[in-house]
């Protein structure tokens, strides 16, 4: 049987577009060069196992994991333990969200703080987490955070005669007013994760207040977990 031209052209194009690899433009999201592990603090314990490709049930169902798959039962249920994985880190959970890793430097980037605007003292604490060297990233983008850090401030001045009692009396001390300051770690279940009080001499000592509220934050949260101070 006699092909006709134009079917042996046709014949012709449809093999070379059947032999000709098929290629698709697939936009991949790069990686933290100084991140190892594709984590970050204040992680739920579900994000982490997603972050690990992987989760209990699978972890439960090999029969050399049965310690492992003790542990992370337990952290799943009571929301708090150490998981040493099979690369020497130690992940530690808390509140069920990832508070620390051991060695400390595990994960490149911190959690994410919104700090919430309180008449521009927000900006002091700000400064202060860059001075006191707190290992956590502010956004201002509420949505995105991990934890909310809400704050109230009140100032008293000292009145006129107020301080002609005080430099009478009590060597004027106190003549500047006092400034004091509460502030919350708020979690995305909208509980208090940690709370702090501070009272400074001094109407308008926010910068002081500022400072002490980071060096608490920095204590009394991310180094209590990353030396391993938590008791369990």
């Amino acid at each position: 049987m006699r092909v006709k031209p134009i079917s042996v052209l046709v014949l012709g194009i449809f093999i070379c577009q059947a032999q000709s690899p098929i290629t698709t433009n697939v936009e991949t999201k790069p990686s933290l060069p100084n991140n190892p592990h594709p984590h970050r603090l204040g992680e739920t314990f579900k994000e982490w196992l997603l972050a690990e490709n992987s989760s209990v049930n699978s972890i439960c169902a090999e029969k050399d994991n049965k310690k492992a798959c003790n542990t992370l039962k337990d952290i799943r249920f009571n929301k708090r333990g150490n998981f040493l994985d099979a690369s020497g880190i130690t992940w530690k959970f808390s509140d069920g969200r990832l508070m620390g890793t051991d060695p400390v430097d595990a994960i490149g980037s911190g959690m994410k703080i919104y700090i919430q605007p309180q008449n521009g003292f927000e900006s002091y604490i700000s400064a202060a987490f860059f001075k006191k060297h707190v290992p956590a990233t502010i956004t201002q983008n509420q949505e995105e955070a991990q934890f909310t850090l809400t704050s109230v401030v009140l100032a008293r001045e000292e009145s006129g005669l107020g301080k002609i009692a005080r430099c009478a009396f009590l060597y004027c001390i106190g003549i500047e007013g006092i400034q004091t300051a509460t502030v919350e770690l708020i979690s995305p279940a909208k509980e208090v994760v940690w709370a702090y009080n501070v009272r400074k001499s001094g109407a308008h000592s926010y910068q002081s207040t500022a400072e002490a509220i980071a060096k608490h934050l920095l204590a009394e949260v991310f180094d209590k977990y990353n030396k391993q101070l938590l008791g369990y």
